[in-house]
């Protein structure tokens, strides 16, 4: 079974591999009060990731999708913590930049101990997930599942070794997310709102005495919040907006009565 991760994913990004340090023997470590505690030898993994850097050009890929497709996307990966705080517009972004890929049965998708950078959310198949000694741990399906359905995740923020090995159980249609793109969508977008931030701030007259710095940090603590109009504020809303209207009627009819009152007036007087 050949792997088909870099071959399915035709994406421009590109990623650093890690190295390793040389050998070391971790000594027993020593307590005075407990026992020796044997230490197993090893290689120290380096998980480090390639720096990226965001030109003033750049803009994130887009990809078609349907409604539903962007919806269950975003019902899928929502949960997950590299994206439970993103923004509705982060997420969008993200959304947009993932790429359809599909395999067929028996296909690696990824294997364990290789390189990779892609994230994947399943959307419809099924597939199988195997660690070396261990054999099947689990099996992952698409949308209808209702249950968890993408993996990869921590490939957009190592270079580390897949940790499993996941093959096609059959046809799967997935979607695919790299590491540069995702991070350079966040960098672009984290710059963007730090931006935004800065301005309004700097137009907050309390804030005037404060330095360049100082407003910048008090812009990357800001915390965007999203509120629903509730039930309550609906119709609090509509009430207001009701209440606009009648005043605007009021108007038009105080000010028609003035210019009737007007003219009246204007026809006694040349009588």
């Amino acid at each position: 079974m050949a792997s088909k991760e870099q071959e399915a994913y035709d994406s421009d990004a590109s990623s650093t591999k890690s190295e390793s340090d040389d050998d070391y023997d971790k000594e027993e470590v020593k307590d005075p009060e407990e026992p020796k505690i044997p230490m197993k030898k090893g290689r120290r993994q380096t998980v480090m990731a390639a720096a990226v850097s965001v030109s003033a050009d750049w803009t994130p890929p887009f990809y078609e999708k349907s409604e539903s497709e962007s919806f269950n996307l975003k019902a899928s990966v929502e949960s997950n913590i590299l994206f439970s705080e993103l923004d509705a517009s982060e997420l969008n972004i993200v959304i947009g930049a993932m790429k359809k890929i599909t395999y067929q049965v028996d296909d690696e998708i990824i294997k364990q101990g290789q390189e990779g950078d892609l994230f994947y959310v399943i959307e419809s198949g099924s597939c199988d997930i195997f660690v070396e000694g261990v054999g099947k741990v689990m099996d992952i399906g698409g949308f209808e599942s209702g249950e968890r359905n993408f993996f990869g995740e921590l490939a957009l923020l190592y270079d580390a070794p897949r940790a499993a090995t996941v093959v096609a159980s059959s046809e799967v249609v997935a979607w695919g997310l790299d590491r540069v793109t995702f991070k350079m969508i966040l960098q672009d977008t984290t710059q963007k709102q730090r931006n935004l931030h800065r301005s309004f701030l700097e137009s907050v007259p309390v804030l005037a005495p404060l330095s360049t710095y100082e407003r910048l940090t008090i812009a990357d603590a800001l915390i965007l919040k999203n509120f629903e109009v509730s039930e309550a504020g609906k119709a609090s809303e509509a009430k207001r907006a009701k209440r606009a209207k009648r005043a605007t009627t009021s108007l038009r009819r105080r000010f028609f009565a003035r210019y009737l009152l007007a003219i009246s007036c204007g026809r006694h007087c040349a009588r």
